[in-house]
């Protein structure tokens, strides 16, 4: 998974922050005191080469490392354990446009690279539209549109920019009656 929030750990090298990736299925001991075998580390360094990060980058702490940097290092540790599917919750969310595409770019090579898929959440409509091979949009907690890449015509585009830009009406929920809350000295 690729959270919003990165949760590299600052002070460790790129290298352990992508070989985390792997601890659910690491020994302890070895985890403990970061001595992890050479084919795991050569794993790292490759998927951090399909991202776009160099050698160089290995031993720099994360906390060292640019906005869009961090986000390669998530990414490549989201592919660590070899999954089928990734879940990637808004990616590029606090990156600008030409970062946010080059980081899009480096998740779609590396799924592409792994034989997995990619369920990514954005709230960006015109990156949906140039990375994504389907697309289903919801909009009030509803499906309102449901595509595959092949049926994308200028039309279709357009469509889908005005239907992100004039939202049919304001969203507003209220709470009829309020939600109890349960305390832990006066629950039984």
């Amino acid at each position: 998974m690729i959270h919003q929030q990165l949760y590299l750990i600052p002070r460790l090298s790129v290298l352990h922050n992508v070989l985390t990736g792997i601890l659910p299925t690491a020994n302890f001991w070895t985890s403990l005191v970061k001595s992890f075998p050479v084919k795991d580390q050569q794993r790292a360094f490759e998927l951090l080469s399909e991202v776009g990060l160099e050698e160089k980058h290995l031993m720099r702490r994360a906390s060292a490392l640019s906005g869009g940097q961090q986000q390669r290092v998530a990414i490549a540790r989201a592919f660590m354990a070899n999954p089928k599917v990734v879940l990637a919750d808004e990616p590029v969310a606090s990156l600008d446009p030409a970062m946010s595409r080059s980081v899009l770019n480096s998740l779609k090579h590396a799924a592409q690279t792994n034989g997995a898929t990619v369920l990514c959440t954005l709230h960006q409509i015109d990156y949906a539209l140039e990375f994504a091979d389907r697309i289903v949009a919801l909009r009030e907690g509803e499906v309102f549109l449901m595509a595959i890449h092949q049926t994308w015509t200028r039309t279709f585009r357009e469509a889908c920019m005005k239907l992100s830009m004039k939202p049919k009406k304001k969203y507003k929920k209220t709470i009829k009656k309020p939600l109890k809350t349960l305390s832990p000295l006066n629950s039984k």
